[in-house]
């Protein structure tokens, strides 16, 4: 880790970086992300932000977890405390580093109006409390002495130290004086409003191997195209992907040793409004789910690095089958999901949420209706019924009125608006998913839209299906489902929030057989489409060393400099 400099050094070389071009220019790396064109969000912003971090993990160029502020750590009383020791580090105003500083900045960072998810999702004592805006319980963070760290948790979680990697997590004080390695070079208001692209410098004068580029340049875009042409001409080192926007691209024009596929940790997939219309059916989503030859999906990439996946979670986080105690335990009996209100959600609860979590089996399952299993429908008469049931004209008619010629077996019965970002690649998918629902009455009608308006959309409930294809640099399993928690969208399942508390509470071995059960239970009342696992993609110089394909996606740029210096 490089040393920070003093205040007055920091200035200077701010100052050089903004006025004079770089000593060594070819000691500077370029950058530009294709998605969203936005630097102040998404990829490109996380991008400066791993620059400008400093926590107390880090990863290397391969993602891996190694130290950062912390020289060391153990984990004791049976993994639910993490002890961390510091090295002697100093701010850039010369004074060093103490364990309270710590504490105070993770206590900022746990707080509203924007507490980190991690503490909560790595269950630190009092992250709850704290995220929520009450004073008490205090988040778990201690310092026994000047040089350590200690932090409580609820119960074990392995995942802790990936969390405390994350950039989110950056020690800092609420003074100038940095930890950072790199600081962004100012531009003037003009070129700001015009999405120039970022400039970080680095503040201290000689490389090291985590800060080897001088300059570091990322610049965001929408058009692929001119993104990769600018590639191929040599005036960009690297082009990665924000999403799946520009894979095509990059896969034509890209050379084998210049394409690189990160598999995430994440699935893609349409994220569902199951509070309105035929598809607050949970049958009609379970068929949508089931019916697509995502097989053929994946084949028309031409990447082996792209795979099938149908579920919540991608294989990588999925135990391969719960445990037979668990299992039976947490067996759900066939509609058991389902509620009685035809065309209900799937909110109501079918456990009770224990008032102390169990230390290792599932809440227990409601016993199933003694009532006969239902006779089986064909894939056309479950859409039918879906649109029916959620007509109000025809809730409220009377039954002689109700009955309706049939339309004829090739034209829709089910019409579904899909948000999807730009992007062709989005396009492809939709339309091959379409063949593969068009047999049975359902077809899509694409609706592109930026960020902020889908963003937009979804809270306000105007969609059917909107492109989810969210993944975490942490392996995370827990935290992938915790996003259809209730509360955190339209859709609220009682049954899994339960079931994932539950999880959360066992230790790390018996973990991936509840979160089995979890996606289990989601499943079976889907708020999520799976197509196939998250990817990232991106084509870097031959020119450079220090990218490493990865499932965290984790790539930092501080780490990346030319072959052979």
């Amino acid at each position: 880790m490089s040393r920070p400099v003093s205040s007055i050094a920091l200035w200077a070389a701010l100052l050089l970086a903004a006025c004079a071009p770089a000593a060594d220019q070819d000691s500077n790396l370029s950058v530009t992300v294709v998605g969203e064109g936005d630097t102040d969000h998404g990829l490109s912003a996380r991008l400066a932000a791993e620059l400008r971090a400093a926590t107390l993990i880090s990863r290397d160029s391969g993602g891996n977890l190694v130290g950062g502020l912390a020289s060391s750590w153990r984990f004791v009383d049976q993994g639910r405390i993490l002890i961390l020791r510091l090295r002697p580090v100093k701010w850039s105003d010369d004074r060093p580093l103490v364990a309270d500083e710590v504490v105070a900045s993770f206590r900022r960072a746990a707080r509203p109006p924007a507490p980190h998810r991690g503490f909560r999702l790595a269950g630190v004592e009092g992250a709850a409390a704290n995220a929520a805006g009450r004073s008490t319980p205090r988040l778990g963070v201690l310092a026994p002495t000047s040089r350590v760290v200690e932090i409580r948790l609820e119960a074990p979680a392995p995942q802790l130290l990936d969390w405390l990697a994350e950039p989110g997590l950056s020690v800092r004080r609420l003074d100038l004086p940095t930890l950072s390695r790199y600081q962004t070079v100012k531009v003037d208001e003009k070129d700001a409003a015009t999405g120039a692209p970022l400039r970080l410098a680095r503040l201290s004068e000689a490389p090291e191997p985590d800060t080897r580029p001088a300059e570091v340049t990322i610049a965001a875009t929408r058009d692929a195209a001119g993104a990769v042409a600018e590639f191929r001409r040599g005036a960009v080192d690297v082009v990665v992907g924000e999403g799946l926007a520009g894979l095509l691209e990059a896969r034509v024009q890209g050379r084998s040793n210049e394409l690189r596929l990160d598999r995430l940790h994440g699935v893609y997939g349409w994220r569902i409004n199951t509070r309105q219309g035929a598809l607050a059916d949970p049958a009609l989503r379970r068929l949508l789910a089931e019916r697509i030859d995502r097989a053929a999906l994946v084949r028309s990439f031409g990447l082996a690095g792209i795979q099938p996946e149908a579920g919540l979670l991608p294989d990588s986080l999925r135990a391969a089958s719960p445990p037979p105690e668990l299992a039976a335990a947490a067996t759900l009996p066939p509609g058991s999901v389902e509620t009685a209100e035809a065309g209900g959600s799937g909110s109501a609860p079918l456990v009770a949420a224990p008032e102390t979590p169990p230390a290792a089996l599932a809440p227990e399952v409601a016993p199933p209706p003694p009532d006969a299993p239902a006779p089986l429908l064909s894939p056309r008469a479950i859409v039918a019924r879906a649109v029916a049931t959620s007509a109000p004209a025809a809730l409220d008619a009377p039954p002689e009125t109700t009955s309706q010629p049939q339309p004829p077996s090739d034209s829709p019965l089910l019409t579904l608006r899909l948000l999807v970002p730009p992007g062709r690649e989005h396009a492809q998918v939709a339309q091959r998913v379409a063949a593969d629902w068009r047999s049975f009455g359902v077809q899509l009608v694409l609706v592109e839209a930026d960020a902020a308006t889908r963003a937009r959309l979804i809270a306000e409930g105007d969609f059917d299906l909107a492109v989810d294809d969210t993944s975490l640099p942490v392996p995370d399993a827990a935290a992938l489902l915790d996003r259809f928690r209730c509360g955190q969208g339209a859709y609220c399942n009682d049954a899994a929030d339960a079931l994932l508390a539950a999880a959360r509470m066992v230790t790390a071995d018996q973990r991936p057989g509840q979160l089995a059960i979890v996606e289990r239970v989601l499943r079976e009342d889907p708020p999520f489409i799976g197509l196939f696992g998250a990817v990232r993609w991106a084509l870097v110089s031959p020119r450079l060393e220090g990218w490493t394909s990865n499932q965290s996606g984790v790539h930092p740029l501080g780490r990346i400099g030319r072959a052979g210096r």
